[in-house]
């Protein structure tokens, strides 16, 4: 029951319009005030029993009014409801006044606070409308009470009249009290706006102290890109002062290396209301460059509305110089490791080949013919190995110098080398010894390849001193999978052929064979 009654007392709500909130519950107080005046004085004048029917008729009607007032309040017609009420009540206090015949009754008292309601509903204008028009009315009361032309009055002290005037007591004590109130909500109200505003002003020093002694700089242009303020910061990267630089567009730093897409990109980033990253190369007022990150966001008003551009920017010439150090490090550092990788690529061929003659070394040999073994025995495939050695090289060494043997092994090894297929391995592998590994080969093969070395030898003419030395060549040949499995079995099988050929007279080719086939 109470929650209904506080539910039809209470006044329409208007949020985010404070103006139009206070107006509605102001004539919405009004309206209740009224109705009860109005239902207390019907029952005064019923127990009276001396009220005019005409005047019960326009307490009714008033009562009817005041209902269809605050119908139209609730509905949100603010100004109809007030209307209604100003020129209803007007009109009501004066035909009752009319009604009664005399103007020295209590209803004329009600002008008092239809004035208070006019004033407080439209301030000053309400004020000066409601004074004048009570004003008017109660002279043309008087005057038409003087010329007989009003009713003849009953001044007898009815229970009407006691309640009549205590009516009008409440209603101006309710104003009162309801003038009282909205005054005191309006002073907090002004307090809360007035701490509001404070601790705003507060904020903003803060931010203001902040863009003050930023270390980066800060630029406030409007939408058309003029400036409309620098921090501290600006001024000291830049060299121009704030007076310098108001109402200029930031062109004034362009430099001329910033790529002209940069620009597009960033007004078309604007306008679509984004917030724009990038770099620029700008000129100081010495008319020197210096490179800058920039952030770029628009500002808004209170409905979303661009109305500012806000830049903060940082000066990163140090990282710059830093990054082209970087750089010419990390150049200098990949010339170092090509260098390297080449110095590397030269040692392995080294640590591969025999720095004499050139050939492939006992240690590339090991690892190679390890490698060919296996291939040959996935595919089921022959392998022979030749074993030359220089006849009398002792002798040339000693009769014409260390020298001359050199040169001796360097011939011999390119005859080695050019006598060898695309896929064979020659190799130096010992003082004298040569060595060539034959994948896929036969022994008769390899027999007959190892003739036509010994032969193109002994056509070689290597003169010394006036005197051919005659060089020529013994072999030893033994083969995978005839002589062995193993790299180290057929290598000594091709070496004990070796010393075969050395042991019939040398400048001789000998394949392995088995004591009994030698029987």
């Amino acid at each position: 029951m109470m929650n209904t009654v506080r539910s039809w007392l209470a006044p329409p709500v208007f949020e985010g319009d404070g103006e139009r909130a206070r107006l509605a519950g102001l004539i919405n107080a009004i309206c209740i005030v009224s109705i009860l005046f109005t239902l207390l004085v019907i029952v005064g004048g019923l127990l009276g029993r001396r009220t005019p029917a005409s005047t019960q008729v326009m307490n009714l009607l008033l009562l009817v009014l005041l209902l269809l007032c605050r119908n139209r309040l609730h509905g949100g017609q603010i100004t109809l409801a007030t209307l209604g009420l100003a020129i209803g009540g007007f009109a009501y206090i004066t035909a009752v006044n009319i009604s009664l015949g005399t103007i020295r009754t209590p209803s004329t008292a009600t002008y008092l606070f239809w004035v208070l309601m006019m004033g407080a509903a439209f301030h000053i204008r309400g004020l000066v409308v409601s004074v004048v028009a009570s004003s008017a009315a109660v002279m043309g009361l008087i005057l038409a009470e003087n010329a007989g032309m009003l009713p003849q009055p009953d001044y007898s002290v009815t229970v009407t009249q006691w309640v009549t005037y205590t009516v009008l007591f409440g209603l101006t004590a309710g104003l009162t009290y309801y003038s009282n109130q909205m005054t005191r909500d309006s002073l907090v109200l002004a307090r809360r706006e007035v701490e509001q505003r404070s601790r705003a002003e507060m904020e903003l020093r803060k931010l203001t102290r902040a863009v003050e002694q930023s270390p980066a700089s800060i630029v406030i242009t409007d939408l058309s890109g003029n400036i409309e303020y620098v921090n501290p910061r600006f001024s000291k990267v830049t060299g121009y002062g704030l007076n310098e630089v108001l109402g200029k567009n930031p062109r004034i730093l362009n430099a001329g290396q910033t790529p002209a897409g940069t620009h597009r990109q960033l007004w078309q980033t604007l306008s679509a209301g984004r917030e724009w990253q990038g770099e620029f190369v700008n000129r100081k007022k010495d008319g020197t460059f210096h490179p800058e990150s920039a952030i770029i966001s628009p500002i808004t008003d209170q409905h979303g509305q661009v109305t500012h551009y806000l830049a903060v920017k940082e000066d990163i010439s140090e990282r710059k110089q830093g990054e082209e150090a970087l750089k010419a490090a990390n150049r200098e550092l990949s010339l170092r490791l090509v260098e390297i990788e080449g110095l590397q690529a030269e040692l392995r061929e080294q640590a591969l080949h025999d720095p004499l003659t050139g050939l492939y070394n006992r240690r590339y040999l090991n690892e190679a013919l390890a490698r060919e073994l296996v291939r040959c025995r996935r595919e089921n495939a022959p392998l022979s190995i030749i074993i030359a050695d220089i006849d009398h090289f002792k002798k040339i060494n000693d009769s014409h110098g260390h020298q001359a043997g050199d040169e001796v092994l360097v011939l011999v090894a390119a005859l080695l080398k050019n006598q060898a297929r695309g896929s064979d391995i020659a190799c130096r592998y010992g003082g004298e010894e040569f060595l060539l590994v034959m994948p896929g080969s036969t022994l008769e093969f390899a027999h007959k390849r190892a003739e036509e070395i010994r032969q193109k030898c002994v056509a070689l003419a290597i003169e010394k001193g006036g005197t051919n030395l005659g060089v020529t060549l013994s072999f030893g040949i033994a083969g995978y999978p005839d002589h062995g499995q193993e790299a180290d079995e057929v290598i000594i099988k091709a070496d004990h052929a070796l010393y075969q050929s050395k042991a019939n007279g040398r400048n001789q080719v000998t394949v392995w064979r088995t004591p009994d086939e030698l029987a």
